[in-house]
């Protein structure tokens, strides 16, 4: 074990504080929406600081990604990007998914559908959902073991117990303690304030590594790929076989179709112009973890490529030599390399933001998935709603099934796969139909029933058969070369004899494409009256929410920039300067993007050497410093989020009959609940 007292002092100091905040927020628990939506009281930048650290438990994902390819998706990246901040800026779902005042996605297929599209969906969702989240605890874990230096395994007495099992037991503990005693209120209060440590320790990590590494350092690892295998130019990755430009291209079209913009906390926000903005922030608080945390990748990298570095490099393959599994060690190459790389203090730092991103996905999954398939499995049954007390005990008892069954599954399955491919497929057993059914819900009058169901159905049955086809497939290639015959496909297979040659992000758009066109074609079918959106979106006449209108609605010219982002009446002066500033940005990175697209393709290609200084003059130093700027500003908005959420759960009217429950396509909990008008 290479901690130092220095170490274990900073680790358990934030620690402690997080935890003595939780105890403190029990108090606020009262009422099924509270558990659910912190009664619908969270403003902005509570909810961004919160959804960031949920991301940043997926950093040894990313971490796996960057050290197979470097960054020689950057550029891709950047239209991916202005895609996914468009959808953000405008709203693309989540406004709409707000304005429903569902409580999960399957209230909103009931809403929108039937109660069985809500309970198929709540079983499919609870079941990939285990699958997606069930590996992460054993991944996590190995992480603390590999991290820390613990011995994998534990003696006591006569009995030998993994030391990665244990700190399986511990991440899901911690964070299944939080949810029992404040539901949403507390995970997200949480998961802010480990945001706002991470953050600052983020900055430390950053300066540490500016006096560790010379720019001369960088350069000569992100030079060192091989021809085809290039870590920075994106017109050289041809043998780069998963992570590559195809990768990315597909990315941009998931990132239409799921929707990224919802988040775990979308139904706490004031009202949908609030979750709105907490998108947009979102943005913003990439340049943290991009800038800041980004840095460390980037020197972690240099240690595992540039020979300078070879004395380090030689301790991590040693470390690495222990790992009997090829995908645990290409899992924990690079957090091994930036173990050995930072100095006392700074490394128990490190740890520190690692563990609290876990704890904040973990805890924000747990509370989703259990909740989810107590609203969307249970309660529909129903014919009477629970006691609140009630309620909220079957609420806590589906949490607590769900951290069990991520236990068993991750003690239990191993994948052979890449964990961003795991995850993307896993994600395309109801994702697959889930961006279909959404879509078409909220923006679409002629989706109907039957059509949801078609797309449903098809995908779970083509992404499990996916998922059965990639991990059977050393002993299905060889029946299929022999059943094809000689034939150029039987060849094609034939040279894939340990993998499957269709990668989960390819499998995964095609299962999406299946499910959307099928969705669409059924609906057409059977389509015979236009459903009503204005009222499940709770506009015009059916409005019960009020959001002040800080600007008067004045008529718009045919074209404006306002307009294409669909900024309203509900955007003050501030407001606006945050969504066009981060829309400027982009769009000006794009736009030099485009420029060097058209001279790479059309003119001369650029050298690796000029794609280096491309990415460190946009990705690093302005990374860095914008950063720096953005990391001041939200936390202070962050902590005056934070005490404005404390007051509003003091004055708030709780309604018992906000519970989820729905009749005649309405929410039972509002005015004329359940009654047709």
């Amino acid at each position: 074990m290479i901690f130092t007292p220095l170490d274990w002092l900073i680790i358990s100091v934030p620690f402690i504080a997080v935890f003595s905040v939780a105890v403190y927020l029990r108090r606020y628990m009262r009422s099924v929406a509270d558990f659910l939506a912190a009664s619908r009281t969270a403003g902005r930048y509570l909810m961004c600081a919160a959804n960031a650290e949920t991301g940043a438990a997926f950093g040894v994902v990313g971490m796996e990604v960057t050290s197979r390819s470097g960054f020689c998706l950057g550029l891709w990246g950047m239209f991916a990007a202005m895609v996914s901040l468009f959808m953000a800026i405008t709203g693309w779902v989540s406004y709409r998914f707000r304005e429903t005042r569902s409580l999960t996605f399957g209230q909103f297929f009931e809403l929108r559908y039937s109660r069985g599209v809500r309970v198929f969906f709540g079983l499919i969702g609870f079941f990939a959902g285990v699958m997606g989240f069930g590996i992460m605890p054993g991944v996590m874990a190995r992480f603390i073991v590999y991290f820390v230096g613990f011995p994998t395994v534990l003696v006591l007495g006569p009995f030998h117990v993994s030391t990665a099992t244990l700190f399986m037991a511990v991440l899901l503990g911690i964070p299944l303690l939080l949810i029992l005693s404040g539901g949403q209120i507390t995970a997200m209060v949480t998961d802010c304030l480990e945001g706002i440590i991470s953050g600052l320790f983020y900055l430390a990590i950053a300066v540490t590594i500016l006096f560790l590494f010379s720019w001369a350092d960088v350069k000569v690892a992100l030079l060192s790929g091989a021809p085809g295998q290039s870590y920075i130019n994106p017109f050289d990755t041809s043998g780069h076989r998963d992570f590559n430009m195809g990768y990315m291209l597909i990315g941009i079209v998931m990132s239409i179709y799921w929707f990224r913009g919802i988040s775990t906390f979308t139904t706490a926000a004031k009202n949908a112009h609030e979750a709105r903005m907490a998108s947009i922030l979102g943005w913003w608080r990439g340049f943290v973890s991009g800038g800041l945390g980004g840095l460390i990748v980037l020197a972690a990298f240099t240690v595992l490529h540039n020979p300078a570095f070879s004395e380090k490099l030689q301790v991590v393959n040693q470390l690495l030599a222990h790992i009997d599994n090829e995908a645990v060690r290409s899992q924990m190459r690079m957090p091994l390399a930036i173990r050995t790389m930072l100095p006392s203090g700074i490394r128990g730092a490190f740890f520190i933001t690692g563990i609290f991103g876990v704890i904040a996905y973990f805890s924000s999954t747990l509370h989703s998935q259990g909740g989810g398939f107590v609203q969307d499995v249970m309660l529909p049954f129903r014919k009477t709603p629970l006691a609140p007390d009630r309620h909220i005990f079957w609420l806590r008892a589906g949490t607590v099934g769900v951290a069990l069954c991520a236990f068993v599954f991750s003690l239990l399955f191993k994948t052979s796969d890449a964990l961003q491919m795991f995850l993307t497929l896993t994600a395309a057993i109801g994702g697959g139909a889930g961006g279909a059914i959404v879509i078409g819900g909220l923006y679409w009058k002629k989706g109907t029933t039957q059509g949801a169901w078609t797309a449903l159905v098809l995908s779970v049955t083509l992404a499990l058969g996916g998922r059965v086809v990639q991990e059977t497939w050393v002993r299905l290639d060889p029946w299929l070369v022999h059943m094809l015959g000689p034939g150029k496909l039987a060849s094609y297979l034939a040279a894939y004899p340990d993998r499957c040659p269709m990668n989960s992000q390819w499998m995964t758009f095609y299962i999406m494409a299946i499910c959307a066109i099928s969705y669409v074609a059924v609906s057409l079918l059977t389509w015979k009256q236009e459903f009503d959106l204005e009222r499940m979106l709770h506009r015009g006449k059916y409005s019960i929410e009020k959001i002040e209108e800080v600007n008067p609605a004045v008529p718009r010219r045919r074209f404006s920039l306002g307009r294409l982002l669909a900024v309203d009446e509900h955007f003050t002066l501030g407001d606006k300067f945050i969504a066009y500033g981060i829309f400027i940005w982009e769009f000006g990175g794009n736009f030099i993007g485009v420029i060097i697209l058209v001279w790479n393709l059309c003119f001369w290609r650029w050298p690796d050497s000029w794609w280096l200084n491309f990415f460190g003059i946009r990705g690093v130093l302005c990374g860095m410093v914008i950063g720096f700027c953005v990391l001041i500003w939200l936390t202070i908005g962050a902590i005056r989020d934070m005490i404005r959420l404390f007051a509003a759960l003091k004055a708030v009217v709780r309604n018992d009959a906000d519970d989820g429950m729905v009749r005649d396509h309405h929410n039972v909990g509002e005015p004329n609940g359940g009654t047709k008008q």
